[in-house]
């Protein structure tokens, strides 16, 4: 049987409750001139409707006034009712959003440092670790065969640099690690006002907040969470200012979903073949 969130019933222009559907009286049950126009008003003008039998008129002031109110959360409105951890790291530097794939004539050109970027993190999402490290063309074949990877991504992946990473000290408590997350997904509720500067979002005020964590593992009955980065950059305290109100919220959704509490979140850099902890 469906199980409607809301049922809308058209009765024509008179505003009414019809007695053969079985429970019109329930408390759950409005009729839309008590939204639009209040529910005293829409009271009046319903039993005067059932006196008459005529549609009431009300006046063109009444109306205006009434569809004129403010609503008392305009400050929702301005924001969606759902963020990614992603655009939220990047909101203040104007990021915009490109098309994945490109155009026939570029395709035999060099493919852009962001593509190549999506290249290692498609490999690192699917990849078996330890396949990898023991043969990697071998675990590159299987991602190609599997679609995973295409082979314009396959032959760009640099081998060297995904070794680094997976024999990095980080990444080895990965692998030795009897509980880990891959590419964990998570949604979770969040204070607007934690998100975003506005004096009139009120404390009660929540959005969704989604993302993917790209690591996980516990120890000693903590989260541990890395998050890989291919940004050029020329030192880790770069990416740390760039992405620690990121990796802030990934704690945050990690604790809120799991349970556990977070010991540390730690970036690791594909170009600089290093970590830091946020």
């Amino acid at each position: 049987a469906y199980k409607p969130y809301a049922v809308v019933v058209a009765t024509g222009g008179v505003p009414l409750r019809p007695a053969s559907i079985p429970g019109i009286d329930g408390e759950n049950v409005v009729l839309a001139t008590e939204i639009i126009m209040g529910e005293e008003i829409s009271s009046d003008l319903v039993a005067d409707t059932q006196k008459t039998g005529k549609n009431v008129g009300i006046t063109f002031e009444e109306i205006k006034r009434r569809l004129s109110l403010e609503y008392k959360n305009s400050a929702l409105t301005q924001i969606p009712v759902k963020v990614s951890v992603s655009d939220l790291a990047h909101k203040d530097e104007g990021r915009t959003h490109s098309f994945a794939a490109r155009p026939a004539f570029m395709a035999e050109k060099d493919m852009t440092a962001a593509q190549k970027g999506t290249a290692i993190h498609t490999l690192m999402q699917f990849a078996d670790y330890k396949a990898f490290l023991n043969d990697p063309d071998r675990e590159i074949n299987r991602l190609v065969n599997g679609r995973y990877l295409n082979t314009k991504q396959a032959e760009i992946v640099d081998i060297q640099k995904v070794k680094d990473c997976l024999n990095s000290p980080i990444m080895q408590s990965f692998l030795q690690a009897e509980k880990t997350f891959r590419e964990y997904r998570f949604a979770v509720k969040i204070k607007a006002a934690d998100i975003y500067d506005d004096p009139q979002l009120a404390d009660s005020d929540e959005l969704m907040l989604q993302g993917a964590v790209d690591c996980a593992f516990e120890k000693d009955g903590k989260l541990v969470i890395i998050d890989y980065k291919t940004d050029r950059v020329k030192s880790m305290q770069e990416l740390k200012g760039r992405y620690a109100e990121q990796l802030q919220l990934y704690s945050y959704a990690m604790k809120l979903s799991t349970g556990l509490d977070v010991a540390k979140c730690v970036i690791y850099s594909f170009t600089l073949n290093d970590t830091i902890e946020v």
